[in-house]
């Protein structure tokens, strides 16, 4: 008898204990209900999105660097063989450098220095590729009288040197 008296009265106790426990959690999830608490958990999600945003953004960034420190170390690794093969009758007009391809834009009065210019760039190992994509007479504006355009493109050896 004073074992089910002590069971009734534990199972009495853990009963109110729960159903304390029940009001408490209710009158928390009222709580978290209100409009007021309602606006704030909409501001911290909204500063939580901006600073995932800011967190793309900077990992956007040093993806950005690394890639500008990569390209620097191509143009430093090649801009000086590529300056070594133009020949000195030959007037660079645009060079653009990427990962992968080189683009070349030249003008000249003299037609084998624009051959030259492919041969030197083949020799210097540097290319995978050199092809001559156009050789025309120059109609620019204060351009020599025999002057030719020439257009070549190239693909990089080596990307990255190490």
């Amino acid at each position: 008898m004073v074992i089910a008296l002590a069971v009734g009265g534990l199972y009495f106790f853990l009963n109110n204990l729960n159903t304390a426990l029940r009001q408490e959690i209710q009158l928390m999830e009222d709580e978290l209900a209100a409009p007021a608490v309602a606006t704030q958990i909409a501001a911290v999600n909204a500063v939580s999105k901006q600073l995932q945003l800011l967190k793309r953004y900077d990992e956007g960034l040093t993806t950005i660097e690394a890639a500008l420190k990569v390209d620097d170390r191509i143009a430093k690794a090649t801009l000086d063989t590529i300056a070594a093969a133009i020949p000195e009758t030959v007037t660079l007009t645009s060079l653009s450098i990427t990962s992968s391809d080189l683009m070349l834009e030249a003008t000249s009065t003299d037609l084998t220095a624009n051959a030259e210019l492919v041969r030197n760039f083949k020799d210097t190992g540097l290319f995978a590729t050199v092809e001559l994509l156009s050789a025309t007479r120059s109609d620019a504006e204060g351009a020599e009288p025999d002057g030719r355009s020439i257009v070549i493109h190239a693909t990089l050896q080596e990307v990255m040197p190490e």
